[in-house]
């Protein structure tokens, strides 16, 4: 969406946090916390996170999201 586009490149100094099941809404943000019950279980880039498998990676599969 282009409000999101606008928070996420604008080159404002600014922390932005975005709440979504929507992996591709995510794919070009710097970090990742994945929260389940509460509590943060992952962390890190999205190809960081991918990588590693998990939670992050098995949303983004059911999803047809590759990194």
């Amino acid at each position: 969406s282009t409000i999101l586009n606008d928070l996420i490149y604008k080159e404002d100094n600014k922390t932005v946090i975005i709440v979504t099941h929507k992996i591709s809404s995510v794919l070009n943000v710097d970090r990742i916390f994945v929260i389940k019950n509460g509590k943060v279980i992952e962390n890190g880039t999205p190809k960081e996170l991918y990588k590693k498998g998990g939670v992050f990676r098995n949303l983004a599969l059911y999803q047809n999201v590759t990194l």
